[in-house]
């Protein structure tokens, strides 16, 4: 018996007679308090797995033995298989397991030796109560069942890792109370017209404002755009739907936050992507009309590759108010002979990396010993005087990257360093000088999660995307670290 199918399971519903105990007043002794006795016999207790998560809830288990345990109570048990079911696309997975304290089953290795009666009996069980009687039931073995276990336990993780709310500070930019009506600040108030605005955003665009926002930023302007078609076309293709969005300048960033799509009828927040870069990039600024309904902010980034163009839109009754940021945004392109000191610089190295972690990992020390190695292969990349500033561990389960690596930004450059024990992770391994990045767009959902750089050259833009799971919360460190880096970074050789 391997210890890898040794799972605990909780009873929820008893198949057959079964006694129920409480305890004695006078002494606190277990004592029978009556025997239950189902309406109708199945032929296993209906079980869950704790810590797991389906479609559907918790994955399900059927526990078979001569014996029925009360509800509520955990079992020790040893996995056997598991039945797969399938009805119009959906398919649901029940495991298959025995009491490991229970000997009638010693000889009994996998679901391949049940007895045909058995296989019937249970068969017949989850049509009553589970699937249509034209579903189909496949029969699985151990290996399938250990990676039902798995897959539903890392699940459940992430699920709960997402749910995580990181402890509320105070940030610079957000007022403790108050809403000002005045479209201007005095001088001696704290907040500015802006911050006290954010009060009045829709409840999902808060979020996403604090979610994106560092804690000792201070928001300049703000613009709520609602949902527009584009003025921009490209040939006869119909004109593309733009979501609703908040546009922020603030003193470390200009980005724009544009919902991936609107919340559904049940409430559901599905995110934004943030699009925009450090003002310190900018060159160059203007006011562009696409159409009589539509005009649009244009902004050129530049790098030590060459410059990148980008256009926000908003409705031409937003005019003022973007003309109003076109001018200061003006602010801070450089001019000739210009002595003004960068305002931006590189934040401290921290002590150590607290956060390392892979909430889909099975084995806590599988995690520990990877992240052990990257570490230890991240101090090898790095050159004399280089310091790593922010890192995230990227597992291998995150889509399209097949093997772990390390996210690090330093102060010279972005860096992703691939398991050294894994061959295959050696395509993973990446290293883009901070001068080289012009903007970024950054989104962590359960539906996209991922960074995207873009790298002038020349006349052309290429795109460096880096995939995550929504769930590794260190990464939303890293983007703030980077975005602080870039901002310090005049210019460098564009890839190392």
């Amino acid at each position: 018996m391997s210890e890898e199918d040794l799972i605990e399971l909780q009873v929820e519903k008893a198949g057959g007679p079964h006694a129920r105990y409480g305890h004695r007043i006078v002494d606190g002794r277990p004592e029978l308090a009556a025997v239950v006795y189902p309406e109708a016999y199945v032929p296993a207790d209906l079980c869950v797995l704790p810590h797991s998560q389906t479609g559907g809830g918790s994955l399900r288990a059927l526990l078979l033995g001569t014996v029925s345990h009360p509800p509520s109570c955990f079992v020790p048990a040893r996995l056997l298989g598991t039945i797969e079911t399938v009805c119009e696309g959906r398919v649901d997975q029940f495991l298959v397991a025995v009491a490991a304290a229970d000997p009638h089953f010693d000889d009994l290795p996998d679901v391949s030796v049940l007895s045909p009666y058995r296989r019937n009996a249970i068969e017949q069980f989850l049509r009553a109560q589970f699937i249509r009687l034209e579903a189909s039931i496949r029969w699985l073995g151990l290996a399938e069942a250990r990676q039902v276990a798995h897959e539903a336990r890392r699940a459940f993780r992430l699920a709960k890792a997402h749910k995580r709310v990181p402890q509320e500070h105070e940030s610079a930019w957000k007022p403790l109370f108050g809403i000002s009506e005045r479209e201007t600040a005095r001088e001696d108030e704290r907040h500015s017209a802006a911050e006290y605005a954010y009060a009045r955003l829709p409840a999902r665009f808060r979020q996403y404002v604090a979610s994106d926002l560092a804690r000792d930023e201070r928001i300049l302007l703000g613009l709520h755009r609602p949902a527009i078609r584009s003025g921009q076309r490209h040939g006869f293709r119909r004109a593309r739907q733009l979501q609703e969005a908040v546009f922020v300048v603030g003193d470390q960033q200009v980005t724009e936050l544009a919902e991936l799509m609107p919340p559904d009828r049940a409430g559901i927040r599905y995110g934004f992507v943030a699009r925009g870069s450090v003002p310190e990039r900018l060159e160059g600024v203007e006011v562009v009309d696409f159409s009589p309904g539509v005009v649009g902010l244009a902004a050129t980034w530049g790098a030590a590759g060459g410059c990148e163009r980008k256009v926000w839109e908003f409705p031409a009754d937003q005019r003022s108010k973007v003309e109003e940021a076109a001018v200061l945004l003006r602010g801070w392109i450089a001019r000739e002979g210009d002595t003004r000191l960068r305002r931006a610089t590189l934040p401290e190295p921290p002590e150590s990396f607290a956060d390392l972690s892979d909430p889909g990992a099975n084995d806590p020390a599988d995690t520990r010993r990877l992240v052990s190695r990257l570490l230890y292969s991240l101090e090898g990349e790095l050159r004399d005087g280089e310091q790593a500033l922010a890192c995230c561990l990227l597992p291998a389960w995150i889509e399209g990257r097949g093997a772990a690596s390390m996210l690090a930004v330093t102060g010279r450059r972005l860096v992703v360093v691939p398991d050294p024990d894994d061959p295959a992770a050696e395509r993973l391994r990446l290293s883009i000088a901070h001068g080289a990045i012009s903007s970024f767009e950054f989104s962590s959902t359960l539906l996209v999660a991922y960074l995207k750089l873009f790298i002038p050259d020349g006349s052309q833009v290429t795109e460096q995307v880096i995939r995550f799971g929504s769930t590794l919360a260190e990464i939303d460190n890293c983007f703030r670290v980077l975005r602080r880096v870039v901002a310090a970074t005049p210019s460098s050789p564009r890839h190392e």
